[in-house]
Protein backbone atom coordinates (compact mmCIF):
# COMPACT_ATOMS: atom_id res chain seq x y z
CA UNK A 1 0.00 0.00 0.00
CA UNK A 2 1.20 3.24 -0.49
CA UNK A 3 2.15 5.07 2.54
CA UNK A 4 1.63 8.90 2.91
CA UNK A 5 3.05 11.01 5.32
CA UNK A 6 0.07 13.58 5.25
CA UNK A 7 0.49 16.51 8.12
CA UNK A 8 4.22 15.18 8.40
CA UNK A 9 7.16 17.76 7.26
CA UNK A 10 9.96 15.65 9.15
CA UNK A 11 12.42 14.65 5.98
CA UNK A 12 14.26 12.07 8.06
CA UNK A 13 11.20 10.70 8.60
CA UNK A 14 9.40 10.39 5.39
CA UNK A 15 12.34 9.11 3.74
CA UNK A 16 14.13 6.32 6.56
CA UNK A 17 10.32 4.96 6.61
CA UNK A 18 8.98 4.38 3.21
CA UNK A 19 6.86 7.37 2.87
CA UNK A 20 5.53 8.71 -0.51
CA UNK A 21 7.98 11.62 -1.35
CA UNK A 22 7.94 14.05 -4.60
CA UNK A 23 11.77 14.72 -5.09
CA UNK A 24 12.18 18.71 -4.90
CA UNK A 25 15.98 18.29 -3.94
CA UNK A 26 16.77 19.51 -7.60
CA UNK A 27 16.13 23.08 -5.87
CA UNK A 28 19.04 22.58 -3.80
CA UNK A 29 21.25 22.64 -7.14
CA UNK A 30 19.49 25.74 -8.49
CA UNK A 31 19.30 27.51 -5.04
CA UNK A 32 23.19 27.38 -4.94
CA UNK A 33 23.37 28.58 -8.00
CA UNK A 34 20.86 30.70 -9.04
CA UNK A 35 19.66 31.98 -5.24
CA UNK A 36 21.27 33.71 -2.80
CA UNK A 37 23.01 33.83 0.61
CA UNK A 38 19.90 35.13 2.37
CA UNK A 39 16.59 34.18 0.44
CA UNK A 40 13.03 34.74 1.61
CA UNK A 41 10.82 32.05 -0.01
CA UNK A 42 7.25 32.96 0.50
CA UNK A 43 4.01 30.41 -0.54
CA UNK A 44 0.61 29.95 1.14
CA UNK A 45 0.38 27.87 4.43
CA UNK A 46 0.29 24.25 4.04
CA UNK A 47 1.72 24.45 1.11
CA UNK A 48 4.93 21.80 2.17
CA UNK A 49 7.19 24.35 2.92
CA UNK A 50 8.00 23.37 6.41
CA UNK A 51 8.99 19.77 4.45
CA UNK A 52 11.22 21.77 2.53
CA UNK A 53 13.16 23.46 5.38
CA UNK A 54 13.31 20.05 7.20
CA UNK A 55 14.57 18.42 3.82
CA UNK A 56 17.56 21.72 3.43
CA UNK A 57 18.16 21.06 7.06
CA UNK A 58 19.09 17.03 6.41
CA UNK A 59 21.40 17.97 3.30
CA UNK A 60 23.03 20.75 4.65
CA UNK A 61 24.08 19.90 8.52
CA UNK A 62 26.74 18.04 9.60
CA UNK A 63 24.93 15.59 11.94
CA UNK A 64 23.47 14.14 8.92
CA UNK A 65 26.58 12.82 6.90
CA UNK A 66 26.33 9.53 8.17
CA UNK A 67 22.93 9.49 6.34
CA UNK A 68 23.19 10.68 3.37
CA UNK A 69 23.16 8.04 0.99
CA UNK A 70 19.65 6.48 2.99
CA UNK A 71 18.32 9.96 2.35
CA UNK A 72 19.36 11.23 -0.33
CA UNK A 73 20.97 8.42 -2.40
CA UNK A 74 17.93 7.54 -4.89
CA UNK A 75 17.27 11.31 -5.14
CA UNK A 76 18.36 14.10 -7.59
CA UNK A 77 20.98 16.21 -5.25
CA UNK A 78 22.06 12.24 -4.53
CA UNK A 79 23.28 11.66 -7.43
CA UNK A 80 24.40 15.06 -7.86
CA UNK A 81 25.51 16.61 -4.67
CA UNK A 82 26.89 19.83 -4.31
CA UNK A 83 29.79 20.50 -2.42
CA UNK A 84 28.43 22.67 0.43
CA UNK A 85 26.59 18.67 1.51
CA UNK A 86 26.81 18.53 5.16
CA UNK A 87 28.90 21.60 5.79
CA UNK A 88 27.02 23.22 8.09
CA UNK A 89 25.61 23.81 11.91
CA UNK A 90 21.87 24.47 11.69
CA UNK A 91 20.15 26.64 13.74
CA UNK A 92 16.39 25.88 13.12
CA UNK A 93 13.75 27.69 14.35
CA UNK A 94 9.64 27.76 13.85
CA UNK A 95 7.60 31.10 14.70
CA UNK A 96 4.27 29.18 14.07
CA UNK A 97 1.87 28.27 17.31
CA UNK A 98 3.09 31.77 18.91
CA UNK A 99 -0.23 33.70 20.44
CA UNK A 100 -1.26 36.13 19.62
CA UNK A 101 -4.69 36.78 21.37
CA UNK A 102 -3.04 38.68 23.78
CA UNK A 103 0.02 41.72 22.70
CA UNK A 104 1.18 41.50 25.96
CA UNK A 105 1.71 37.84 25.63
CA UNK A 106 3.66 38.23 22.26
CA UNK A 107 6.80 38.90 23.02
CA UNK A 108 7.15 36.34 25.67
CA UNK A 109 6.49 33.61 23.24
CA UNK A 110 8.65 34.39 20.71
CA UNK A 111 11.27 34.80 23.50
CA UNK A 112 10.51 31.21 24.01
CA UNK A 113 10.53 29.64 20.46
CA UNK A 114 13.96 31.69 19.66
CA UNK A 115 15.25 29.86 23.42
CA UNK A 116 13.79 26.48 22.23
CA UNK A 117 15.56 26.78 18.61
CA UNK A 118 19.65 28.23 20.38
CA UNK A 119 18.81 25.06 23.11
CA UNK A 120 18.03 22.35 20.16
CA UNK A 121 21.08 23.47 18.64
CA UNK A 122 22.93 22.34 21.73
CA UNK A 123 21.51 19.49 22.10
CA UNK A 124 22.31 18.42 18.42
CA UNK A 125 26.09 19.61 18.99
CA UNK A 126 26.01 18.81 22.51
CA UNK A 127 29.94 17.82 22.24
CA UNK A 128 31.08 21.38 21.83
CA UNK A 129 29.23 22.45 24.93
CA UNK A 130 29.57 22.13 28.97
CA UNK A 131 26.79 21.51 30.99
CA UNK A 132 26.15 25.22 32.34
CA UNK A 133 26.31 26.77 28.76
CA UNK A 134 22.05 26.11 28.62
CA UNK A 135 21.50 28.10 31.55
CA UNK A 136 23.31 31.36 30.10
CA UNK A 137 20.79 31.22 27.23
CA UNK A 138 18.01 30.30 29.60
CA UNK A 139 18.60 33.94 31.95
CA UNK A 140 18.31 35.93 28.94
CA UNK A 141 14.74 38.26 28.47
CA UNK A 142 15.01 38.88 24.67
CA UNK A 143 15.14 37.31 21.80
CA UNK A 144 18.21 39.27 20.74
CA UNK A 145 19.69 39.23 23.79
CA UNK A 146 19.16 35.30 23.92
CA UNK A 147 20.83 35.32 20.01
CA UNK A 148 23.89 37.86 21.15
CA UNK A 149 24.87 35.52 24.09
CA UNK A 150 24.30 32.00 21.75
CA UNK A 151 26.78 33.49 18.97
CA UNK A 152 28.77 34.69 21.97
CA UNK A 153 28.93 31.13 22.91
CA UNK A 154 29.52 29.22 19.77
CA UNK A 155 32.60 31.32 19.22
CA UNK A 156 33.85 30.87 22.69
CA UNK A 157 33.81 27.14 22.19
CA UNK A 158 35.51 26.99 19.10
CA UNK A 159 32.57 25.40 16.38
CA UNK A 160 33.70 28.15 13.74
CA UNK A 161 36.87 27.40 13.66
CA UNK A 162 35.02 23.93 12.21
CA UNK A 163 31.85 25.06 10.20
CA UNK A 164 29.79 28.30 10.03
CA UNK A 165 26.24 28.45 10.85
CA UNK A 166 23.72 28.18 8.68
CA UNK A 167 19.98 29.82 9.70
CA UNK A 168 16.58 28.02 8.79
CA UNK A 169 13.75 29.94 9.97
CA UNK A 170 10.28 28.52 9.33
CA UNK A 171 6.76 30.56 9.36
CA UNK A 172 8.95 33.84 10.35
CA UNK A 173 5.92 36.34 9.87
CA UNK A 174 3.01 34.27 11.17
CA UNK A 175 2.61 35.68 14.26
CA UNK A 176 3.65 39.54 12.92
CA UNK A 177 0.81 38.47 10.28
CA UNK A 178 -1.57 38.25 12.76
CA UNK A 179 -0.60 41.50 15.27
CA UNK A 180 -0.76 43.29 11.67
CA UNK A 181 -4.15 42.11 11.72
CA UNK A 182 -5.98 42.45 14.85
CA UNK A 183 -3.58 44.70 16.52
CA UNK A 184 -1.63 47.06 13.87
CA UNK A 185 -0.22 49.04 16.87
CA UNK A 186 1.53 46.74 18.76
CA UNK A 187 3.19 45.41 14.84
CA UNK A 188 4.54 48.80 14.41
CA UNK A 189 5.91 48.96 17.62
CA UNK A 190 7.80 45.31 17.27
CA UNK A 191 8.46 46.18 13.83
CA UNK A 192 9.90 49.81 14.26
CA UNK A 193 13.42 50.59 15.18
CA UNK A 194 13.18 49.50 19.01
CA UNK A 195 11.23 46.65 18.11
CA UNK A 196 11.77 43.31 19.33
CA UNK A 197 11.55 41.73 16.22
CA UNK A 198 13.70 44.38 14.15
CA UNK A 199 15.89 44.15 16.73
CA UNK A 200 16.07 40.60 16.28
CA UNK A 201 16.81 40.38 12.79
CA UNK A 202 19.28 43.18 12.92
CA UNK A 203 21.88 40.69 15.35
CA UNK A 204 20.94 38.22 12.79
CA UNK A 205 22.17 40.67 9.95
CA UNK A 206 25.32 41.75 11.78
CA UNK A 207 26.65 38.03 13.24
CA UNK A 208 26.08 37.21 8.78
CA UNK A 209 28.23 40.43 8.63
CA UNK A 210 30.65 39.22 10.90
CA UNK A 211 31.30 35.97 9.00
CA UNK A 212 29.54 33.81 11.48
CA UNK A 213 26.61 32.79 9.51
CA UNK A 214 27.16 31.79 6.13
CA UNK A 215 23.38 31.58 5.29
CA UNK A 216 19.62 32.53 6.25
CA UNK A 217 17.01 30.73 4.64
CA UNK A 218 13.57 32.16 5.46
CA UNK A 219 9.89 30.72 4.89
CA UNK A 220 6.52 32.58 5.52
CA UNK A 221 3.60 33.72 3.66
CA UNK A 222 3.79 37.68 3.11
CA UNK A 223 6.34 40.37 2.82
CA UNK A 224 4.88 42.70 5.16
CA UNK A 225 7.37 42.14 8.16
CA UNK A 226 10.17 42.20 6.14
CA UNK A 227 9.60 45.46 4.25
CA UNK A 228 8.43 46.70 8.02
CA UNK A 229 11.68 46.11 9.29
CA UNK A 230 12.95 48.29 6.24
CA UNK A 231 17.30 48.67 6.74
CA UNK A 232 16.95 46.33 9.83
CA UNK A 233 17.14 43.36 7.51
CA UNK A 234 17.98 44.32 4.25
CA UNK A 235 20.40 41.61 3.73
CA UNK A 236 17.41 39.47 2.01
CA UNK A 237 16.01 38.58 -1.14
CA UNK A 238 12.84 37.55 -1.98
CA UNK A 239 13.05 34.85 -4.44
CA UNK A 240 9.16 34.18 -4.50
CA UNK A 241 7.89 35.53 -7.91
CA UNK A 242 11.52 34.58 -9.97
CA UNK A 243 10.63 31.66 -12.17
CA UNK A 244 13.09 29.38 -11.48
CA UNK A 245 12.15 28.50 -8.10
CA UNK A 246 8.01 28.68 -8.80
CA UNK A 247 7.61 24.74 -8.32
CA UNK A 248 9.90 24.62 -5.31
CA UNK A 249 7.17 23.24 -3.57
CA UNK A 250 3.73 21.88 -4.79
CA UNK A 251 2.94 19.58 -7.44
CA UNK A 252 3.38 19.68 -11.06
CA UNK A 253 0.26 17.99 -12.84
CA UNK A 254 1.92 15.18 -14.18
CA UNK A 255 3.25 14.57 -10.82
CA UNK A 256 -0.40 14.50 -9.40
CA UNK A 257 -0.92 11.86 -12.30
CA UNK A 258 1.74 9.56 -11.14
CA UNK A 259 1.02 9.58 -7.29
CA UNK A 260 -2.80 8.62 -8.05
CA UNK A 261 -2.10 6.32 -10.28
CA UNK A 262 -0.67 4.21 -7.91
CA UNK A 263 -3.98 3.63 -5.80
CA UNK A 264 -4.45 0.92 -8.88
CA UNK A 265 -7.66 2.54 -10.32
CA UNK A 266 -9.07 1.79 -14.06
CA UNK A 267 -8.43 4.04 -16.65
CA UNK A 268 -11.86 5.78 -16.63
CA UNK A 269 -12.06 6.54 -13.05
CA UNK A 270 -8.41 7.45 -12.77
CA UNK A 271 -9.49 10.32 -15.68
CA UNK A 272 -12.53 10.90 -13.52
CA UNK A 273 -10.20 11.60 -10.34
CA UNK A 274 -7.68 13.94 -12.28
CA UNK A 275 -10.03 16.02 -13.83
CA UNK A 276 -11.79 16.59 -10.09
CA UNK A 277 -8.05 17.27 -8.53
CA UNK A 278 -7.39 19.81 -11.36
CA UNK A 279 -10.73 21.73 -10.42
CA UNK A 280 -10.42 21.33 -6.56
CA UNK A 281 -6.48 21.79 -6.29
CA UNK A 282 -4.86 23.17 -9.35
CA UNK A 283 -4.59 26.35 -10.56
CA UNK A 284 -1.55 28.35 -8.70
CA UNK A 285 0.92 30.71 -10.58
CA UNK A 286 3.44 32.51 -9.00
CA UNK A 287 4.53 34.06 -11.60
CA UNK A 288 3.88 34.86 -14.88
CA UNK A 289 7.22 33.84 -16.67
CA UNK A 290 5.86 30.25 -16.45
CA UNK A 291 2.87 28.27 -17.88
CA UNK A 292 2.76 25.55 -15.55
CA UNK A 293 -0.05 25.60 -12.98
CA UNK A 294 0.55 24.22 -9.55
CA UNK A 295 -1.43 21.95 -7.51
CA UNK A 296 -1.34 22.27 -3.09
CA UNK A 297 0.56 19.68 -2.69
CA UNK A 298 -0.51 18.99 1.23
CA UNK A 299 -4.72 18.97 -0.16
CA UNK A 300 -3.57 16.40 -3.09
CA UNK A 301 -2.09 13.49 -0.46
CA UNK A 302 -5.42 14.77 1.88
CA UNK A 303 -7.38 13.40 -0.83
CA UNK A 304 -5.27 10.43 -1.83
CA UNK A 305 -4.93 9.50 1.68
CA UNK A 306 -8.72 9.84 2.35
CA UNK A 307 -9.30 7.61 -0.92
CA UNK A 308 -6.94 5.31 -0.20
CA UNK A 309 -8.48 4.12 2.98
CA UNK A 310 -12.17 4.03 1.71
CA UNK A 311 -11.83 3.69 -1.54
CA UNK A 312 -13.45 6.40 -2.27
CA UNK A 313 -14.31 10.27 -2.29
CA UNK A 314 -13.50 11.70 1.49
CA UNK A 315 -16.43 13.40 3.04
CA UNK A 316 -15.30 16.57 2.34
CA UNK A 317 -13.15 17.69 -0.01
CA UNK A 318 -10.86 20.24 2.02
CA UNK A 319 -9.52 18.85 4.93
CA UNK A 320 -10.75 20.90 8.09
CA UNK A 321 -7.06 21.17 9.23
CA UNK A 322 -6.41 23.14 6.42
CA UNK A 323 -9.51 24.95 6.44
CA UNK A 324 -8.91 25.98 9.54
CA UNK A 325 -5.94 27.45 7.91
CA UNK A 326 -7.35 29.17 5.40
CA UNK A 327 -9.46 31.45 8.07
CA UNK A 328 -6.44 33.54 7.70
CA UNK A 329 -8.40 35.22 5.25
CA UNK A 330 -10.15 37.20 8.23
CA UNK A 331 -6.46 38.68 8.45
CA UNK A 332 -6.82 40.36 5.15
CA UNK A 333 -10.49 41.36 5.91
CA UNK A 334 -9.82 42.79 9.17
CA UNK A 335 -7.47 45.12 7.47
CA UNK A 336 -10.42 45.71 4.95
CA UNK A 337 -12.72 46.38 7.32
CA UNK A 338 -11.32 49.49 8.37
CA UNK A 339 -11.66 51.23 5.20
CA UNK A 340 -15.27 50.91 3.65
CA UNK A 341 -14.27 52.07 0.53
CA UNK A 342 -12.03 48.47 -0.85
CA UNK A 343 -15.52 46.75 -0.08
CA UNK A 344 -16.52 47.12 -3.57
CA UNK A 345 -13.55 46.00 -4.95
CA UNK A 346 -13.96 42.59 -3.35
CA UNK A 347 -17.82 42.08 -3.87
CA UNK A 348 -16.53 42.75 -7.85
CA UNK A 349 -14.18 39.49 -7.44
CA UNK A 350 -17.55 37.89 -6.47
CA UNK A 351 -19.57 39.14 -9.60
CA UNK A 352 -16.54 38.80 -12.12
CA UNK A 353 -14.53 36.13 -11.38
CA UNK A 354 -11.52 38.12 -11.47
CA UNK A 355 -9.76 41.11 -10.48
CA UNK A 356 -7.24 43.33 -11.73
CA UNK A 357 -4.39 45.56 -9.70
CA UNK A 358 -0.49 45.94 -8.70
CA UNK A 359 1.02 43.28 -7.13
CA UNK A 360 2.96 44.79 -4.09
CA UNK A 361 6.25 43.12 -3.53
CA UNK A 362 6.72 46.08 -0.95
CA UNK A 363 4.49 47.44 1.02
CA UNK A 364 4.75 50.45 3.12
CA UNK A 365 2.65 50.72 6.36
CA UNK A 366 3.24 54.79 6.39
CA UNK A 367 1.12 55.09 3.37
CA UNK A 368 -1.30 52.94 4.18
CA UNK A 369 -2.85 49.79 3.16
CA UNK A 370 -5.27 50.43 0.08
CA UNK A 371 -7.10 48.01 -2.48
CA UNK A 372 -4.00 46.95 -4.31
CA UNK A 373 -2.20 46.08 -0.91
CA UNK A 374 -5.47 43.84 -0.03
CA UNK A 375 -5.82 42.14 -3.16
CA UNK A 376 -1.81 40.88 -3.22
CA UNK A 377 -2.15 39.86 -0.01
CA UNK A 378 -5.18 37.37 -1.02
CA UNK A 379 -2.24 36.59 -3.92
CA UNK A 380 0.39 35.71 -1.29
CA UNK A 381 -2.30 33.94 1.32
CA UNK A 382 -3.15 31.55 -1.67
CA UNK A 383 -7.02 32.76 -2.01
CA UNK A 384 -6.33 34.52 -5.12
CA UNK A 385 -3.36 33.76 -8.21
CA UNK A 386 -2.03 35.25 -11.36
CA UNK A 387 -3.99 35.09 -14.61
CA UNK A 388 -2.08 37.26 -17.06
CA UNK A 389 -0.26 40.45 -16.99
CA UNK A 390 -2.25 43.62 -17.73
CA UNK A 391 0.01 46.63 -18.49
CA UNK A 392 1.70 47.40 -14.80
CA UNK A 393 -0.65 45.37 -13.58
CA UNK A 394 -1.78 41.47 -12.75
CA UNK A 395 -5.43 40.01 -13.83
CA UNK A 396 -6.21 37.86 -10.90
CA UNK A 397 -8.46 34.99 -10.18
CA UNK A 398 -9.26 32.10 -7.75
CA UNK A 399 -7.18 29.53 -8.47
CA UNK A 400 -9.35 26.68 -7.60
CA UNK A 401 -12.79 26.04 -6.48
CA UNK A 402 -12.58 24.79 -3.56
CA UNK A 403 -10.59 28.70 -2.48
CA UNK A 404 -13.14 30.32 -4.29
CA UNK A 405 -15.63 28.40 -1.86
CA UNK A 406 -13.61 29.46 1.24
CA UNK A 407 -13.57 33.17 -0.22
CA UNK A 408 -17.34 33.44 -0.65
CA UNK A 409 -18.09 32.27 2.73
CA UNK A 410 -15.33 34.42 4.42
CA UNK A 411 -17.11 37.43 2.02
CA UNK A 412 -19.94 37.08 4.00
CA UNK A 413 -18.43 36.95 7.28
CA UNK A 414 -16.82 40.24 6.35
CA UNK A 415 -20.30 41.53 4.64
CA UNK A 416 -21.42 40.45 8.70
CA UNK A 417 -18.77 42.45 10.06
CA UNK A 418 -19.08 45.18 8.54
CA UNK A 419 -22.84 45.91 7.57
CA UNK A 420 -23.85 43.87 10.89
CA UNK A 421 -26.35 41.15 8.83
CA UNK A 422 -28.11 38.57 9.99
CA UNK A 423 -26.40 36.34 8.26
CA UNK A 424 -26.33 32.61 10.16
CA UNK A 425 -24.62 29.58 8.51
CA UNK A 426 -27.53 27.10 10.04
CA UNK A 427 -29.96 28.55 8.40
CA UNK A 428 -28.23 29.18 4.78
CA UNK A 429 -27.44 25.60 4.91
CA UNK A 430 -31.11 24.64 5.79
CA UNK A 431 -32.37 26.39 2.95
CA UNK A 432 -29.87 25.17 0.33
CA UNK A 433 -30.72 21.78 1.37
CA UNK A 434 -34.33 22.43 0.67
CA UNK A 435 -33.20 23.63 -3.10
CA UNK A 436 -31.54 20.38 -3.06
CA UNK A 437 -34.29 18.46 -1.80
CA UNK A 438 -37.97 19.93 -2.86
CA UNK A 439 -36.32 22.51 -5.16
CA UNK A 440 -38.32 25.35 -3.21
CA UNK A 441 -36.37 28.33 -3.33
CA UNK A 442 -38.43 30.67 -0.83
CA UNK A 443 -36.30 29.77 2.18
CA UNK A 444 -33.00 30.54 0.89
CA UNK A 445 -34.75 33.50 -0.70
CA UNK A 446 -35.62 34.75 2.54
CA UNK A 447 -32.17 34.68 3.52
CA UNK A 448 -30.93 37.03 0.43
CA UNK A 449 -33.80 39.09 1.77
CA UNK A 450 -32.52 39.58 4.52
CA UNK A 451 -29.49 41.45 3.45
CA UNK A 452 -31.20 43.28 0.76
CA UNK A 453 -33.14 44.89 3.65
CA UNK A 454 -29.94 46.36 5.13
CA UNK A 455 -28.47 47.54 1.41
CA UNK A 456 -31.34 48.85 0.07
CA UNK A 457 -31.01 51.71 3.05
CA UNK A 458 -27.19 51.93 1.51
CA UNK A 459 -26.95 54.36 -1.37
CA UNK A 460 -23.29 54.35 -1.12
CA UNK A 461 -23.24 50.61 -1.88
CA UNK A 462 -24.68 51.57 -5.50
CA UNK A 463 -26.40 47.78 -5.45
CA UNK A 464 -26.81 46.82 -9.25
CA UNK A 465 -27.16 43.41 -10.91
CA UNK A 466 -23.87 41.64 -10.28
CA UNK A 467 -24.02 42.62 -6.39
CA UNK A 468 -27.39 40.66 -6.71
CA UNK A 469 -25.59 37.92 -7.80
CA UNK A 470 -22.61 38.24 -5.27
CA UNK A 471 -24.76 37.92 -2.65
CA UNK A 472 -26.51 34.36 -4.22
CA UNK A 473 -22.93 33.16 -4.75
CA UNK A 474 -21.76 33.75 -1.22
CA UNK A 475 -24.60 32.43 0.43
CA UNK A 476 -24.81 29.56 -1.87
CA UNK A 477 -20.85 28.55 -1.09
CA UNK A 478 -21.99 27.50 2.91
CA UNK A 479 -22.53 23.86 1.44
CA UNK A 480 -20.15 21.36 -0.47
CA UNK A 481 -22.64 18.93 -2.53
CA UNK A 482 -23.33 21.71 -5.91
CA UNK A 483 -20.75 23.38 -7.89
CA UNK A 484 -21.53 26.83 -8.24
CA UNK A 485 -21.09 27.59 -11.87
CA UNK A 486 -21.38 31.68 -12.53
CA UNK A 487 -22.76 32.68 -15.85
CA UNK A 488 -21.48 29.20 -17.91
CA UNK A 489 -21.66 30.41 -21.74
CA UNK A 490 -23.81 28.56 -23.82
CA UNK A 491 -23.38 29.94 -27.65
CA UNK A 492 -22.75 33.38 -26.59
CA UNK A 493 -25.51 33.22 -24.45
CA UNK A 494 -25.34 33.46 -20.69
CA UNK A 495 -27.02 31.92 -17.48
CA UNK A 496 -26.55 33.52 -13.64
CA UNK A 497 -26.06 30.93 -11.80
CA UNK A 498 -26.17 27.06 -12.11
CA UNK A 499 -26.00 24.86 -9.10
CA UNK A 500 -24.35 21.03 -10.59
CA UNK A 501 -24.29 17.87 -8.34
CA UNK A 502 -20.56 17.39 -7.06
CA UNK A 503 -19.42 14.05 -7.41
CA UNK A 504 -19.86 11.77 -4.90
CA UNK A 505 -23.06 14.02 -3.69
CA UNK A 506 -26.65 13.35 -4.27
CA UNK A 507 -28.96 15.94 -4.23
CA UNK A 508 -31.81 15.67 -5.76
CA UNK A 509 -32.12 18.95 -8.26
CA UNK A 510 -30.17 20.68 -10.03
CA UNK A 511 -31.17 24.31 -10.24
CA UNK A 512 -30.71 26.83 -12.45
CA UNK A 513 -31.64 30.78 -11.28
CA UNK A 514 -31.87 33.74 -14.26
CA UNK A 515 -31.50 37.13 -11.90
CA UNK A 516 -32.76 40.95 -12.39
CA UNK A 517 -32.44 43.83 -10.36
CA UNK A 518 -34.89 47.08 -10.73
CA UNK A 519 -34.37 49.79 -8.88
CA UNK A 520 -37.06 51.38 -6.54
CA UNK A 521 -37.98 53.53 -9.22
CA UNK A 522 -37.43 51.90 -12.22
CA UNK A 523 -40.42 52.09 -14.56
CA UNK A 524 -40.85 48.35 -15.64
CA UNK A 525 -42.99 46.76 -14.43
CA UNK A 526 -41.92 43.29 -12.76
CA UNK A 527 -44.14 40.76 -14.60
CA UNK A 528 -43.07 41.87 -17.70
CA UNK A 529 -39.32 41.54 -16.38
CA UNK A 530 -40.67 37.85 -15.03
CA UNK A 531 -41.48 36.67 -18.39
CA UNK A 532 -38.24 38.02 -20.15
CA UNK A 533 -36.02 36.34 -18.19
CA UNK A 534 -38.47 33.44 -18.46
CA UNK A 535 -37.42 33.40 -22.16
CA UNK A 536 -34.30 34.06 -21.69
CA UNK A 537 -34.00 31.03 -19.15
CA UNK A 538 -35.35 28.61 -21.29
CA UNK A 539 -33.05 29.55 -24.35
CA UNK A 540 -30.39 28.72 -22.50
CA UNK A 541 -31.26 25.51 -21.68
CA UNK A 542 -32.30 24.44 -25.13
CA UNK A 543 -28.64 25.43 -26.79
CA UNK A 544 -27.57 23.57 -23.81
CA UNK A 545 -29.62 20.39 -24.34
CA UNK A 546 -30.80 20.54 -20.51
CA UNK A 547 -34.02 20.61 -21.47
CA UNK A 548 -35.29 17.22 -20.55
CA UNK A 549 -33.94 16.56 -17.64
CA UNK A 550 -35.70 15.38 -14.86
CA UNK A 551 -33.88 16.61 -12.18
CA UNK A 552 -33.43 20.11 -13.13
CA UNK A 553 -35.20 22.98 -11.90
CA UNK A 554 -35.20 26.16 -13.09
CA UNK A 555 -36.38 29.76 -11.49
CA UNK A 556 -36.49 33.50 -12.39
CA UNK A 557 -35.80 36.15 -9.66
CA UNK A 558 -36.45 39.30 -9.78
CA UNK A 559 -35.40 42.44 -6.90
CA UNK A 560 -36.92 45.57 -6.55
CA UNK A 561 -35.45 47.83 -4.14
CA UNK A 562 -35.68 44.72 -1.09
CA UNK A 563 -38.98 42.79 -2.44
CA UNK A 564 -38.17 39.25 -4.39
CA UNK A 565 -40.72 38.13 -6.83
CA UNK A 566 -39.84 34.61 -8.13
CA UNK A 567 -41.19 31.70 -10.46
CA UNK A 568 -40.47 28.16 -11.48
CA UNK A 569 -40.24 28.00 -15.21
CA UNK A 570 -42.03 25.02 -17.22
CA UNK A 571 -38.55 23.12 -18.64
CA UNK A 572 -40.58 20.00 -20.48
Amino acid sequence: MLKIAYGKADFAEIRTNGYFYQDRTQFIEILEEKGTHYPAFLRPRRFGKSLFISMLHCYYGVEFKNQFQPLFGDLYIGKKPTPLANHFFILRMDFSGITTKDPKEVMHSFLQKVKSGTKDFLKTYFNYFQPNDEAILEQEQTPSGVLIDFFDLITKRGLLDDHKVYVMIDEYDQFTNQLLSYHSREFQNVVSADGAVRVFYEVLKSVAGLGKVSRIYLSGVAPVTLDGMGSGYNITTNISLAWPFHQMVGFEEAEVKALVAQLGLSKGTLATVLSDLRNWYNGYLFSDDVKKKIYNSTMVLYFVSQYQRSDAYPKTLLDPNIASDYKKIRQVFELIRRDPFTLPTFNTLIEKQTITAELTEVFSLERGFNTSDAVSMLFYMGFLTIVERDLSSYVFKYPNYLIEKLYAQYFVALLQNTEELPIDNNPVNDAVRELAKNANPQPFLDQVKAILKIHSNRDAMQFHEGSLKAVFISLLHHQQFYYINSEPEGERRYIDIYLEAMRGYKPKYEIAFELKYLKKKDPQDVKDVLDAAEVQLKNYLVLKKYINRKNLRGFVVVVKNEDIFWKEITIR
